[in-house]
């Protein structure tokens, strides 16, 4: 059944002779009016089993029918207010579910038209339908209990209630109840999201490999296709609608439940078979295709839920009041469990969900309640030794939260609660993001100048060298150590010039890498072993002399070495930029020493290269990224001691 309005001189779905006679100019507007109460009550006796498919054929022909009635030009104006005067007042008569259909698809048919000739085809009239299809809603909610009749209100909603005011949606009594019964129907309904259960459907077909027509995933292929499925952008925005007209208990009731369904979908997730294939390494290419449908629902429950979030988040903005009863902690401990939704997005997901994430945090950490974010934190913190890719999920959403809020959390639960757990996370971890995550939560604890930065500042100093360059590439270890001194720089000096001196004897440990073998020019064991292998496996498919090979081997070792210790070199050049002036000549005699090795290497090798490109980022930075006073010295050492 087509979901858009029909666009033909006749109408060609279900009731057409319905349709043609209500259209019928010639006819009286009495008979008429006979005509539509006929024909509802038929519909209610006819078959006493309601169906959604019954309910869309009524709605779409009324929709079609007050469309083309009130675009015809033909008609005078007075002409289309007495015909909708008719035939509300039959819908006002007829107070049952159909006639309630009935009401919703004429008042839509008027709401689709172009709105440029709304109030040229019949004025302010459309206030009239809509406050007839509002106390339509009051008068049959309470006693819908059928899934059909729940899922065809639903329906209907989405169309209707995103062109209605919010001045004249706060005339509906049952705003609360018909929020409930749309949101139940989205989390419930086997049509959508059936509280996660879907899974157990289609977890024995994929892991048995089965094919395409495999009974279960032919549902979840049924269920995206499905009319009601595609309309689920538009009930998210119905229900985002109702949540700006309803009380904050009945918001924080909302999202509890919410926060329900996403803690059972996590479950069920948790346990399902299906899980152990997320990488899709084991699934022939066919069900690959049938792992995406899988997704594609996914997608749509973070998509459907981060709408009605951003609905509440935009509204507290203006109404702070609805926010009382921990909304925030509810929303934040529902992104946890979906964040393996969220993160195939990316980081921080798609840019509403990210504006809503964002939006939250920033409300806490306006208001200053450090209480209120440890409360957050304990609800959705959780055993860091993890092992299932939905888990190291919630381990980087943790993480994630914990780095926006540094500058409010209290210093004591920072370093008794949250800190301990970061020594296994940073050295032992083999996730990339929980790594990098982590590594984020640590660099914020030193941007916001915490209390712990003093005790930390030399073991991180030493371990982002450690981790570099297999953990960590070259631009990351320059912000992180920057960002380390430049903290210091305000609070401790002699800690600065500790950090520096790890720097540079770290620099001073790469040998010179023209003389010498191996074993003696490198430092880092697993980066020699790991060349060394590498190259020993290209030797042996080239069948080359043994000599050749450790020749190759040496050449391999000594050209990462001088890679490295240039990279080294540029972050201790950047640090120019982070120390106080009192280290300012230190620092730059230093790496003068640094640029004198240099340049004797490079006359070896006959090349100048790497210690050019050294000397214009030295300049640079002492000419234009320094500020005025360290300016005036480094200048001065520049043209005295720097060419």
């Amino acid at each position: 059944m087509s979901t858009t309005l029909q666009t033909t001189n006749f109408y060609r779905g279900p009731h057409a002779s319905i349709s043609k006679i209500l259209l019928n100019s010639s006819s009286s507007l009495s008979f008429i009016k006979d005509i539509l109460k006929d024909f509802i009550s038929s519909e209610n006796e006819i078959d006493k089993e309601y169906t959604f498919n019954k309910g869309l054929a009524i709605f779409y022909m009324l929709q079609y029918t007050s469309n083309k009635k009130l675009n015809d030009n033909r008609l005078w104006k007075s002409e289309k207010v007495e015909w909708v005067r008719a035939l509300l007042s039959v819908f006002e008569y007829e107070n049952n579910f159909l006639g309630f259909v009935g009401l919703a698809g004429f008042l839509n048919g008027y709401q689709l038209l172009k709105s440029n000739k709304k109030r040229k085809k019949i004025g302010e009239l459309i206030s009239e339908v809509e406050n007839a299809f509002l106390k339509s809603i009051d008068s049959i909610v309470d006693q819908v209990n059928e899934d059909a009749k729940k899922e065809t209100i639903t329906y209907i909603c989405a169309q209707c209630i995103s062109f209605i005011s919010i001045a004249q949606l706060r005339e509906l009594n049952s705003k609360t109840r018909l929020m409930h019964l749309l949101m139940s129907v989205v989390l419930e309904n086997p049509r959508l999201f059936q509280d996660g259960k879907f899974l157990d459907e289609i977890e024995q077909d994929i892991t048995k490999n089965q094919s395409w027509n495999a009974k279960s995933f032919k549902v979840l292929e049924e269920k995206v296709n499905d009319i009601f499925f595609k309309e689920l952008s538009k009930i998210s925005l119905a229900i985002s609608k109702l949540t700006q007209i309803v009380n904050n208990n009945d918001i924080s009731s909302l999202l509890l439940r919410i926060n329900k369904f996403s803690i059972n979908l996590y479950k069920t997730w948790d346990e399902s078979p299906t899980l152990s294939l997320t990488k899709e390494d084991s699934l022939e290419p066919e069900n690959k295709e049938n792992m995406k449908l899988l997704w594609q629902v996914f997608k749509f429950i973070l998509f459907t839920i981060t709408m009605i979030f951003k609905s509440i988040a935009d509204r507290s903005l203006f109404e702070p009041h609805i926010f009382e009863n921990q909304e925030r902690m509810m929303i934040l401990l529902t992104y946890s469990y979906l964040y393996f939704i969220t993160s195939k997005f990316s980081l921080y997901g798609f840019s509403v969900y990210k504006k809503v994430f964002f939006n939250i945090l920033n409300q806490i950490i306006v208001n200053n309640n450090s209480g209120e974010m440890i409360d957050i934190i304990k609800n959705i913190e959780l055993d860091m030794n993890v092992y299932k890719p939905h888990e190291k999920c919630r381990v980087v959403y943790y993480l994630l939260v914990i780095e926006q809020v540094i500058k409010v959390l209290d210093d004591n639960y920072l370093e008794n609660h949250i800190l301990p757990a970061f020594d296994k996370i940073l050295l032992n971890n083999d996730d990339d993001n929980i790594f990098e995550s982590a590594n984020a939560v640590i660099l914020s604890i030193f941007y916001n100048q915490k209390r712990v930065i003093k005790e930390l500042s030399l073991y991180y100093c030493n371990y982002i060298l450690l981790m570099y360059p297999l953990k960590i590439n070259i631009r990351q270890l320059r912000i992180a150590y920057t960002a380390v001194l430049k903290s210091l720089s305000d609070i401790d000096d002699t800690l600065v010039w500790l950090c520096l001196d790890i720097l540079i004897k770290k620099i001073e440990s790469i040998s010179n890498p023209n003389t010498g073998s191996i074993s003696q020019n490198t430092t880092n064991k697993d980066l020699e072993q790991q060349l060394i292998n590498q190259q020993e496996q290209i030797n042996q498919k080239l069948k080359v002399f043994e000599q050749k090979k450790q020749d190759e081997q040496e050449n391999l070792v000594k050209a990462i070495l001088y890679l490295k210790k240039g990279h080294l070199l540029l972050t201790l050049i950047d640090q120019i930029k982070s120390i106080n002036l009192i280290f300012m000549e230190n620092l730059l005699t230093k790496i003068k020493e640094f640029f004198k090795q240099e340049k004797e290497n490079e006359i070896k090798s006959n090349s100048n290269i790497g210690l050019f490109a050294l000397q214009k980022v030295l300049f640079d930075v002492l000419s234009n990224e320094i500020d005025y006073t360290k300016k005036n010295v480094g200048i001065n050492w520049w043209l005295n001691e720097g060419r």
